[in-house]
């Protein structure tokens, strides 16, 4: 039917089309957005790229588009269409320059496309974005704004991914910085800023730094924490990873304890549980801490041939006969 319209109809079509689908187009907000309106929202989407084609061809109702292509990036980031989220995104700013829309508006726009860059394995491109967003996010008389802090800890997530330690060791201590004068001590954002600088510093090889940022994590973690809830065994991994390079003899009483937890939460990935397992045992041997890897080896065998047996594989397992790698290296 758009066919065989004229310019002047196409334009009307247009400018009725992409205000009706703003309207009909809900923000996807898990707290408010019905089941009815998700599904309406997913029958929309067609017909919604179509319309923008056609409003950026002749750049009519583009502030309009501007916030359609916003509720669709989140509803589609949300449902984990990262690709089409960020064509969405990348949209916006396309159009941002046309209708000189202010950089302020787009922080939140950039923050995302961090993160969807990251998610889909472009770190180069996610570290641009999120140094872009760091450039736009306003001040208050020079007074950081909190949103700094958690941009500074999503680079140096990328930096740490991309090798770039020191600077991401840089960029953690500087959203610490900005957290500690806007939270108290023991807010729970803490728990990921300790837990993420223990990180960075352990690949740095400054163990005893390490080591202390980790136990403020946990410690932070367990009193904040839901009633019967566990932290994440990996952290108690990590810890006694830490403490073996430090020889500390509470070293493995952590690793145990990052088994029990693993046992009693049973909600992992049991394929991913399995390699994590094989991995850590590999570490362990090459410390020299043949009893306790030998355990997380036996356990990574123990969770294989049972997803073997149950016919649950759903990804690579792990070829690790225990007594084969605790001889050769598993390699």
């Amino acid at each position: 039917m758009r066919d065989g319209m004229n310019f002047d109809e196409r334009t009307k079509w247009a400018t009725h089309a992409i205000t009706l689908l703003d309207v009909l187009f809900k923000e996807d907000n898990s707290m408010v957005t019905s089941i009815t309106q998700d599904i309406d929202n997913a029958h929309l989407l067609n017909h919604a790229w179509v319309v923008l084609k056609y409003a950026e061809e002749f750049e009519i109702g583009l502030d309009i588009a501007v916030g359609l292509l916003r509720k669709m990036g989140f509803y589609l980031y949300n449902h984990y269409d990262f690709e089409a989220s960020k064509k969405a995104f990348e949209k916006i700013i396309i159009i941002s320059k046309r209708i000189n829309m202010p950089i302020y508006e787009l922080d939140l726009i950039f923050i995302t496309l961090g993160e969807i860059e990251r998610i889909l394995g472009n770190l180069e491109s996610s570290k641009k974005y999120l140094e872009e967003s760091l450039k736009i996010i306003p001040s208050n008389q020079g007074i950081p704004h909190p949103i700094e802090a958690r941009i500074l800890q999503k680079l140096a997530s990328v930096l740490k991914e991309l090798g770039d330690f020191e600077n991401a060791k840089a960029y953690l201590e500087r959203a610490i910085a900005i957290d500690t004068d806007e939270y108290n001590s023991n807010n729970r954002i803490f728990v990921s800023d300790y837990r993420d600088l223990g990180l960075i510093l352990m690949e740095l090889d400054n163990f005893t730094a390490a080591k202390s940022y980790l136990e403020k994590s946990i410690a932070i973690n367990r009193k904040t924490l839901a009633l019967n809830k566990l932290p994440p065994s990996s952290d108690y991994r990590n810890l006694g990873l830490i403490m073996m390079h430090l020889g500390d003899v509470h070293a493995k009483d952590n690793l145990e304890t990052s088994i029990e937890i693993d046992e009693k939460v049973n909600e992992y990935d049991p394929c991913a549980l399995a390699l994590e397992y094989r991995d850590f045992g590999l570490k362990l041997k090459e410390l020299n801490a043949v009893e306790i890897s030998k355990v997380f080896l036996e356990k990574s065998e123990e969770i294989s041939n049972k997803i073997i047996e149950s016919n649950q594989i759903t990804g690579k397992m792990p070829k690790n006969d225990s007594n084969t790698i605790l001889k050769d290296g598993g390699r």
